[in-house]
């Protein structure tokens, strides 16, 4: 409720805090499990940012990006998802590197709730790119790779490399009577 007195607010007044308001009606509809709804929240929002706009002023950019993040992501906007966090995780570090204390900085990137998790969906995101990436030069590589099935793939490297106690898998048994 508090949130949409909030958005009500900021929607009539124009005040950027309309985005804080958004991104907390987003967040509870998301933690309902309705994406959808989430994602009607952040129609403004989402359409503010794609036309460049910024979020100078609002009472917390990490935490409203965090937010559209999840919810693109939830929705299976995973491209724009990605893009999304993407800028968060840049604003972040921009932050970051303003704070000359070593210490505080780590503190703000590692104790800051929506801070940790930006960092945290970053490496996940920048570890899947990564295996994305490898199998795809493992397909350019070897054209059967991305055709062929894991178990089948298994079989292959099995064929390949043989087995500590002998013959390769594929090798049938010596017979000892001739």
């Amino acid at each position: 409720a508090a949130f949409a007195r909030s958005h009500a607010v900021g929607l009539s007044t124009s005040h950027l805090y309309r985005h804080d308001a958004a991104a907390g009606l987003a967040r509870t509809a998301l933690a309902r499990g309705d994406v959808t709804g989430a994602t009607l929240q952040l129609q403004d929002l989402l359409a503010h940012l794609a036309a460049g706009g910024s979020l100078v002023g609002t009472a917390s950019s990490e935490l409203i990006l965090l937010t559209c993040h999840q919810v693109l992501a939830g929705g299976g906007a995973l491209l724009r998802a990605a893009e999304v966090l993407s800028i968060a995780h840049i604003e972040l570090h921009v932050r970051a590197a303003s704070i000359t204390d070593d210490s505080l900085r780590h503190c703000f990137l590692t104790k800051i709730p929506e801070n940790r998790e930006i960092v945290a969906a970053w490496k996940a995101q920048q570890a899947a790119a990564a295996s994305a990436n490898h199998t795809a030069q493992r397909a350019a590589e070897h054209p059967d790779f991305a055709v062929i099935g894991h178990s089948r793939r298994r079989a292959m490297r099995a064929a390949r490399f043989p087995r500590a106690r002998g013959r390769p898998a594929s090798t049938p048994p010596v017979s000892s009577a001739a």
